[in-house]
Formats: C-alpha cells, structure tokens, sequence
C-alpha cells in the first residue's frame, strides 16, 4: 500500500481570484502534499498565487503570524531571496503563472496543520514565463510558518494584484507514516 493517499483533487477551468479547500487536514494525517499545476492568468498579466490556512470552521487566518523565507534561482539573472515576517498571508506560496504557454508546478509539504502546534510549509516550485519564443525558466526553494497553535481545516490559494487565474489543478495527498 502507498503511503501517500490522494484525499483531495480539482480542476478550475473557470475565471477566479481564489480557491477554498475545505476540510483536507484531519488527524489521519501529520504531513500532507500539495501539488499544483497548470494555472494561467486571465489576461496578459502576471499574477502572485498566495496562502492562507483555513480553520477547521472554514474561517480564513488573516493575522499576522505567517512568516516565510525563499531562495529565487532564475535562469536569467542571479539568484535571489525574499523573506517576510508578521505577514497576513504566505506571499507567493503557489508561485507565479501568467498567460498560457507559460506555467508552473509547486510541490508543497504542510506539517502538522490538524496538530495544535505551528503549522510549517516547505516547497519546491519550477516555473517556465514569458512568450513561445522567449521562455524563462525558474525555480524556488520556499519555507512557511503560521506561528499560531491551533487546528486548521484546509488552505486557500488565492491572488492579490486583481489579476484572476484559470485553467489549474490542485491535488492533496495525506502522507501515511506507519
């Protein structure tokens, strides 16, 4: 038996600025994987795609206890960090996407979000922007936390420049440890 257990997956195809997903972190699991992939921009402008944990009511958690740190490795230019700390949300948790072709992937581990303990974040995330004839590959190492000691439910993916995105998939998967 695989020890990871698909407990989650949809497919946005329509226009939208955020993505509810609901009652995903139980105590059947500690570690939960996240992928997504494939999300587009409506328009031609690029756009952010945050974080923020849900509680096991479904309410968003929009104080300031999220704190985050990543390493940008671009292809083009040199390497770069970001860090935020008293932040409202995970700024960028699911990377960037903008108009098809390009895209992006992130393979995101969430610990102990049903735990009445911090709730950490790691990722990884590759990404391919611009035009059909000038295409530029990225990639990110991220690391989150929601200093905050109490249950969460699910997370939201949403944006914050008014830029809506389309065309994505999420997965959730629960991590068995036996």
């Amino acid at each position: 038996m695989s020890a990871l257990r698909l407990i989650h997956q949809e497919t946005q195809t329509s226009s939208s600025s955020r993505i509810l997903v609901e009652d995903v972190f139980t105590s059947d699991y500690s570690i939960y994987k996240i992928i997504t992939s494939k999300f587009e921009t409506v328009g031609t402008d690029a756009t952010a795609l945050d974080m923020r944990f849900l509680t096991t009511s479904g309410t968003e958690v929009t104080n300031t206890n999220y704190e985050y740190a990543a390493l940008n490795l671009k292809a083009e230019a040199a390497f770069t960090t970001r860090e935020g700390t008293a932040k409202n949300y995970l700024d960028n948790a699911f990377g960037g996407t903008d108009e098809s072709p390009s895209t992006n992937m992130t393979v995101t581990y969430v610990y102990n979000p049903y735990e009445e303990e911090y709730t950490f974040v790691t990722q990884d995330r590759t990404s391919i922007t611009g035009t059909t004839s000038s295409n530029v590959s990225r990639a990110e190492k991220f690391i989150g936390v929601l200093r905050q000691t109490r249950r969460m439910g699910g997370f939201m993916l949403y944006e914050t420049l008014s830029r809506p995105f389309q065309n994505g998939v999420i997965k959730v998967y629960g991590l068995r440890i036996d």
